[in-house]
């Protein structure tokens, strides 16, 4: 097995030589460009990790930092370790990602690598692992499946790195996953109101108001041929939808044994926001037919429908054969009284033996269990679940088969294990569609996002702020406006909301571009666009506030309150009107001038209350504004107070796991610490970290953020719980983001400075150096190396504390060149660490007498 491995990395290495001699005479050029910017990493970082293991991370040689930032320029996140556990520990977390490590070590370290990978099986998790080291001739004997060879200089080791994963990119990629074979989700807990819950119902509402045109025809048929590529049977019925498919034909393609029913459900289960679009045609018209149908079958006599709404309905049952994963089952089991919501339309039939038949056969995956549903129907309620008979349509019209639409909502009576049938038998009751009240955030995100643009443009809208792919929205918005006349009327607005992405993404030249396009059209159409106008002009006053250009962005408002005014009148208020005043205020308060935004702030707080239902978000934020000011003036009682009504009344409306949640918790952590008023607030800062973690889970990266913020809100009263809680946050940080770095740099930092004050100078004396390797990575980041000498001369006061003065000065007279690289010699950081180093000097001196 060794042997057939290492044949196998000695064809990649002679690929990987050929590929360098190519690629060095090619792009010489380019590669000493990449290298000396911090900025142009030329690995996939959504591939790969990297860490490089070696004792002389600990050393502060200029040698070891060069290679260091030889590393980050490749890497802007690798990892260096001078400890093998933690380097395994790191790997071994891998595991819950889909990414691969890359892994360099030293040839001291290597024997020891090898076996730790084998003893704890992490090799699978291992791409590539590169030999550093001083003399090659001492490790070429050692052997590893994965290792691609033993370097000494630092050039040709990054080069055979980069073109490696090139080589194993290239690879990986040649079969990229089907979206279709993503794990589905078969129910969802109508309950559920987190952030992407809500965001997914916008999309489904937004879905079925598209056009049903020939291209959405032609996606469905697109994606559901690369599914099918080499199944010539489900082929040729796919081109038999393409010819002969009408809308009023979605039942009988839907019953028929054929790709339709299997994809439609599998992309409604996947949740996927691709799939979703590419059938958005086959949903819509479904969807319609069973309304239409159930409307139809309601005036029918001896109908199911009919039944139900005369009250002779109560005896009636209905059945539906499924296949379940096991965990499925499970959540099932725990939904029992509980209200469901069944993600895809769900075939259901009079028939029990018809069911059971569906149950059979060969599943797709080993914990796959058979499953009977069995509904049942209340018939005291008259808003049913939308559903229809479907038999005279049916390709199958001895099936006695009904159809329910897509989310419809069940109520979970029973989950019970059947011997003799060998199924779960699962009961469930209708229940009506009013029965799970709408989370008031739902309203909030249709008026931010939804209202006022066409279905089209608010699709690309959808995916880019609900799903976060902007890219992907950029490239879905520039082809709108390919196919579009340039006189159709969305035109305008995609390029305005194309121009916001630019502007989100830093991107302002184009940004600008777009909202100066957008305006010359709606210009063009002055009657119908002075909406619209009006709202390029507020666009184009925030990106010109987010460039620090505040009369031009002030000048931006006023014609936009100009145009709002000309529509609405001078007198007149109107929430257009007082948003605009809002975005004055706050470029008052970006440039300066303070009590000039506090003054158009306040009157913004008076319009809002006045036009708005109480608690709308937009007051909400605007009491963190308002915060803020006050906290910029010195107030911080008042300060403390915006921000306290702020989280309130934002727990009324948001859902747990928005984002401004977690800066709402922030603002009130940070004027507390400034006000020294910790103790008042952990219990704010306990409860919703208990909540959020009930609902959201550990690994959900908000945690973590929370989990630092209340564990120094803890240190004085109870620091033994507040040491817990940072190493929670520690373990729970996803070292990969630079948030999840972050809260260990800061984790790290207040540990150290915890255990120091205490006398436990080796915990104090880890957590810094830990702190310090965190720091190296986010100095190089920001090109600002203050911070790292701050870390370096925290070291080296915990080595004057721990009386190991040669050591101290080894940390002591680093951080002394880099604050002399950056502040006056009269720097008081500059005075701090010479008196440091006059004490370690002193103890060097006591020691060699003694």
């Amino acid at each position: 097995m060794i042997k057939k491995s290492a044949q196998t990395m000695l064809f990649i290495n002679i690929l990987v030589t050929l590929f360098l001699t190519n690629y060095s005479s090619v792009q010489c050029t380019d590669i000493v460009q990449r290298r000396s910017t911090a900025n142009s990493p030329t690995i996939d970082s959504t591939q790969f990790d990297f860490i490089w293991i070696d004792d002389c991370i600990l050393e502060l040689s200029d040698d070891c930092r060069h290679t260091q930032s030889l590393f980050r320029q490749l890497v802007p996140g690798a990892k260096f370790e001078s400890d093998i556990d933690s380097a395994i520990y790191s790997v071994s977390r891998a595991k819950y990602t889909e990414k691969r490590f890359l892994v360099v070590v030293s040839g001291k370290k290597a024997a020891l690598l090898f076996s730790y990978l084998n003893e704890y099986d992490l090799n699978d998790h291992i791409e590539a692992i590169f030999i550093f080291c001083n003399k090659p001739e001492d490790y070429q004997h050692l052997q590893h499946e994965k290792l691609f060879g033993v370097f000494r200089d630092a050039k040709l080791l990054i080069d055979t790195i980069r073109a490696s994963t090139l080589l194993l990119s290239n690879k990986k990629v040649e079969m990229p996953p089907n979206l279709f074979d993503k794990e589905q989700t078969w129910f969802r807990p109508a309950s559920m109101t987190t952030l992407p819950r809500i965001w997914h119902k916008l999309l489904l509402e937004n879905l079925v108001s598209l056009p049903r045109d020939e291209q959405s025809k032609q996606d469905m048929i697109t994606k559901s041929k690369e599914y099918f590529a080499k199944e010539t049977k489900e082929l040729k019925r796919i081109e038999e939808f393409s010819n002969d498919y009408s809308s009023a034909l979605a039942i009988q393609w839907y019953t028929a044994d054929s790709f339709v029913h299997k994809l439609v459900n599998h992309a409604l289960r996947s949740e996927n926001v691709d799939l979703l679009y590419a059938y958005r045609l086959f949903i819509s018209d479904l969807s319609t037919e069973i309304k239409r149908l159930q409307t139809k079958q309601q005036t029918v006599s001896g109908s199911l429908i009919s039944k139900i709404k005369s009250g002779l309905g109560s005896r009636i049952k209905l059945f539906s054969g499924q296949r379940l994963r096991k965990g499925e089952i499970e959540k099932l089991k725990q939904s029992i009284g509980t209200i469901i919501s069944i993600n895809g339309f769900l075939s259901t039939s009079m028939d029990l033996s018809e069911a059971k038949d569906f149950t059979k056969g060969t599943v797709k995956f080993p914990d796959m269990q058979k499953a009977i549903i069995e509904i049942s129907f209340n018939t005291s309620i008259q808003d049913t679940n939308v559903f229809a008979e479907i038999a005279h349509q049916s390709i199958f019209n001895d099936e006695k088969e009904v159809v329910f639409d897509y989310n419809s909502l069940f109520n979970v009576t029973s989950v019970e294990y059947d011997w003799y049938d060998i199924a779960w038998i699962v009961k469930m009751t209708c229940v009506s569609n009013k029965t799970n009240k709408e989370h008031p955030y739902v309203n909030t995100l249709r008026e931010m996002f939804v209202q006022n643009h066409s279905p089209s443009v608010g699709f690309g809208i959808i995916m880019a702020h609900g799903f976060d792919k902007r890219q992907q929205a950029i490239r879905y918005f520039d082809q709108m406006l390919l196919n579009l006349p340039h006189h159709h009327v969305d035109v305008p607005d995609i390029s305005q909301q194309r121009a916001i992405l630019y502007q989100e993404k830093g991107e302002h030249a184009l940004a600008l571009q777009d909202y100066e396009r957008a305006l010359e059209i709606r210009r063009q159409r002055i009657q119908e666009n002075l909406l619209g106008i009006s709202s390029l002009n507020d666009n184009i006053g925030r990106l010109h506030s987010a460039k620090s250009d505040f009369q031009a962005s002030l000048n931006s408002y006023q014609v936009s309150m100009s145009t709002y005014e000309e529509l609405y009148g001078r007198e007149k208020d109107h929430i257009t009107k007082a948003k605009v005043n809002e975005s004055i205020g706050l470029t008052y308060y970006r440039s300066g001038n303070t009590s000039k935004a506090l003054e158009y702030l306040a009157h913004t707080q008076l319009l809002y209350k006045q036009l708005l239902p109480e608690k709308h978000l937009l007051q909400i934020e605007l009491l963190g504004h308002m915060g803020a000011i006050h906290e910029a003036m010195g107030n911080l009682t008042l300060a403390e107070k915006f921000f306290r009504r702020q989280l309130n009344w934002s727990a009324t409306v948001l859902p747990v796991d928005h984002p401004l949640i977690i800066t709402f918790l922030d603002s009130i952590y940070r004027i507390h610490l400034r006000m020294s008023q910790t103790s008042n607030v952990i219990k704010i800062f306990t409860g919703h970290l208990e909540k959020m973690q009930k609902i959201l889970g550990q690994q959900d990266p908000v945690i973590p953020r929370l989990l630092f913020m209340t564990a120094s809100l803890l240190e004085l009263s109870t620091p033994v719980e507040a040491i817990r809680f940072y190493e929670q946050a520690i373990d729970l940080s996803q070292p990969s983001t630079e948030s999840g770095r972050s809260t260990m740099l800061k984790c790290h930092k207040n540990l150290a400075e915890m255990y120091k004050k205490t006398g436990d100078l080796q915990n104090a004396l880890e957590h810094a150096m830990k702190a310090f390797v965190l720091q190296q990575q986010f100095s190089f980041e920001e090109n600002n190396f203050t911070p790292e000498a701050d870390a370096l001369y925290n070291i080296g006061l915990i080595h004057v504390e721990m009386n190991t003065p040669v050591k101290a000065l080894q940390y002591l007279t680093k951080a002394l060149s880099i604050y002399q690289s950056t502040h006056a010699l009269d720097h008081p950081s500059i005075k701090a660490v010479l008196s440091s180093i006059i004490q370690a000097a002193n103890g060097t001196q006591s020691i060699s007498f003694k």
